[in-house]
């Protein structure tokens, strides 16, 4: 796992202290995706980045004979993820019916998840069948995200893009805590305060683009009166109500009132405190 890491962006160091799970927040073009590309490309073969774009995804390659495990490698879009499914199950049943069983709990009306070498498709619980052309662009995405972090394909540590994109809020309690359990180093970017509700303060970092283009990342615990602030709301809650600006120091300093509303969302994973919401359908 890596910790304390420095990369270039825009021609400047930014330096970034990471933990187990990592959740990049801020405004578009602050320069979320370049960090989470710049630190793959520095660990080569240690990571990998991912932007699933459930188009590609839905995809599969054809491979003559038994699959080989050279042959099943996803691209940054997540190419290649009916070949990496059927490779599971022929060859690492486990971790196949792990996937299966995580899926299955964020949409409970799926019964099974079929594939094959050339084909993916879904047997609902009313005993119908539903092909990868009918699925959703969110369920897709999570398959995907399950499959990349999944213990024979994950490599050391994951850069993903976006993972919360056309997800019910209610899956994103259940995506946050199978982050944590993978056994990579995840490291992400959201635009989602939802998601972030269920992160640790120290897991999230703010990162801002100021005109001149220089990048600035900030742990939410930095701010001001950070921990009177995270008392009462969670990460996600703090985010939205105070925003960047105030998180990284650059607006008036205040501090929440006494009497204020309860602490709402969740905490890390890796403090045992996760529910089970129920998902939506695909």
């Amino acid at each position: 796992m890596i910790h304390d890491t420095t990369v270039l962006i825009r021609g400047r160091e930014v330096t970034l202290s990471l933990k187990k799970t990592t959740a990049l927040i801020g405004r578009q073009g602050s320069g979320k995706t370049t960090i989470l590309k710049s630190i793959a490309k520095a660990l080569g073969d240690r990571a990998t980045y991912y932007h699933i774009w459930p188009g590609a995804a839905r995809l599969w390659r054809g491979v003559p004979g038994l699959m080989e495990w050279d042959d099943i490698k996803l691209d940054a879009e997540g190419y290649g993820t009916v070949n990496a499914l059927a490779h599971l199950k022929e060859d690492h049943l486990e971790a196949f019916l792990d996937i299966q069983k995580k899926f299955t709990s964020a949409f409970p009306h799926v019964e099974e998840v079929l594939v094959s070498k050339h084909r993916l498709a879904l047997r609902l619980k009313d005993g119908r069948e539903v092909g990868l052309e009918e699925i959703s662009d969110g369920a897709v995405r999570l398959l995907t995200i399950l499959t990349v972090t999944s213990r024979p394909l994950a490599p050391e540590v994951v850069c993903l893009d976006g993972p919360e994109e056309g997800l019910h809020f209610n899956v994103l309690e259940k995506l946050a805590r199978w982050l944590y359990e993978t056994p990579c180093q995840v490291i992400l970017a959201t635009h989602s305060p939802d998601l972030v509700a269920w992160f640790d303060p120290e897991e999230v970092l703010v990162v801002w683009a100021d005109v001149d283009g220089r990048v600035s990342v900030r742990p939410v615990t930095k701010a001001p009166h950070a921990a009177e602030w995270l008392e009462v709301l969670d990460p996600g809650e703090f985010w939205v109500l105070k925003g960047e600006e105030f998180i990284l120091g650059r607006t008036k300093e205040d501090r929440p009132r006494e009497g204020g509303p309860a602490k709402g969302g969740g905490s890390s994973p890796a403090a045992g405190q996760k529910g089970g919401a129920d998902g939506q359908p695909a």
